[in-house]
């Protein structure tokens, strides 16, 4: 691997980091004799602004991309030859990016966060790896899921009790474009494109008794979106939680906890263009 990093000050109230690394392992491989060739790339960077004594914002981001080429320089032994046979050529690449500022007050602070995320996947395939016509192809795949996300939370102390609530709104796109030949099936060759908008709220409330050793804790969570009217009204998807802790050693402790949690599946799970919106893609756990 060849790797930088830097970092340092941007002024008496900022500092900054930067890192980036790029990988070798194609020429490991190639020496090896092995069928694929593996290359990743990845970048980091974040930065801190003190505004004042009561506000702070910072930015981070993170970024890679992968590729996988095949060896066909390789393909003497039947081992290469059959997995070069099957084996695609792919590529991902993702990013991340967000910034964050706080607001600071005697007994309580605020936090909003915007972020963006963005996921690519491709694969490409030839038969007898042969790329000269279209005609040799035999899978052709794209996919991309992108998630913008705001979220506000604000936590504070009333006494023993802390308090925390907070609302989040997201938007999220899923987008695919495949095609394969399978055997004993036949082409499959589609589109599909979907968006949704998702929303909503939570707060927690909990306390510290008996010397700190007693910790009680309630909370609960309304989540929504607009990819049906079945999870389109947040009260259906309301997921309460209770939770009991104490100490009994500095090191040792007893907890239990009952909770209701309806985790809304993968966008790219029910991304595809034959499902039906009259459909829920929640996943209840008790």
């Amino acid at each position: 691997d060849l790797a930088a990093t830097v970092d340092g000050p941007l002024g008496k109230n900022a500092s900054y980091i930067a890192s980036w690394r790029r990988s070798y392992l194609q020429f490991l491989f190639q020496a090896l004799g092995l069928p694929f060739l593996p290359r990743y790339d990845d970048l980091l960077f974040k930065t801190k602004w003190r505004l004042n004594e009561r506000n702070e914002i910072s930015f981070i981001g993170l970024g890679a991309y992968d590729v996988s080429t095949l060896n066909l320089k390789d393909s003497t032994t039947d081992f290469q030859k059959y997995v070069l046979g099957y084996l695609p050529e792919n590529s991902q690449w993702n990013y991340s990016v967000g910034a964050v500022y706080k607001h600071y007050r005697p007994k309580s602070y605020s936090t909003l966060v915007l972020s963006r995320n963005s996921l690519q996947n491709q694969a490409l395939k030839y038969q007898d790896n042969d790329g000269s016509s279209d005609a040799n192809k035999l899978l052709d795949y794209t996919s991309r899921e992108t998630e913008n996300k705001l979220r506000f939370e604000n936590t504070g102390r009333m006494g023993d009790l802390k308090l925390t609530y907070g609302a989040l709104l997201e938007t999220a796109e899923y987008s695919t474009n495949t095609y394969n030949k399978l055997p004993y099936v036949g082409t499959v060759d589609y589109e599909s494109v979907l968006s949704l908008l998702k929303y909503g709220a939570f707060a927690q409330l909990s306390g510290r008794y008996l010397e700190d050793r007693l910790t009680l804790s309630a909370g609960l969570r309304m989540d929504a979106n607009t990819y049906s009217k079945l999870m389109s009204n947040p009260l259906d998807q309301f997921s309460p939680r209770l939770s009991v802790s104490y100490g009994i050693t500095p090191p040792t402790a007893a907890k239990n906890w009952s909770s209701v949690c309806d985790i809304l599946n993968p966008v790219r799970t029910f991304g595809q263009s034959f499902n039906i919106r009259t459909s829920s893609s929640w996943s209840r756990v008790i």
